[in-house]
């Protein structure tokens, strides 16, 4: 266990700050980049599913690309700009 402690710390300590505050960010908006990336959309799509309406992985993620792409551009700029 102290060795599994002591290289995360050595892990946080390569990524410094930038990093620590950047990776959770991310991976919040890896959530809308695919359709499996959160349960939610798994669950807004059984719903419109119910109301006839089609959502496939191919449309998902010809918005869900771009979306994120976006955030995450936004995040980098604001995280680096305030650092």
């Amino acid at each position: 266990l102290q060795q599994i402690i002591l290289s995360q710390i050595r892990q946080i300590r390569r990524i410094g700050r930038i990093g620590l505050i950047l990776t959770p960010r991310c991976t919040f908006y890896a959530g809308n980049l695919l359709l499996l990336g959160s349960l939610a959309n798994l669950m807004v799509v059984e719903q419109a599913n119910q109301f006839d309406i089609r959502i496939r992985f191919r449309d998902y993620v010809r918005v869900g690309i771009p979306v994120t792409r976006i955030n995450v551009v936004i995040l980098f700029g604001w995280s680096t700009f305030s650092a």
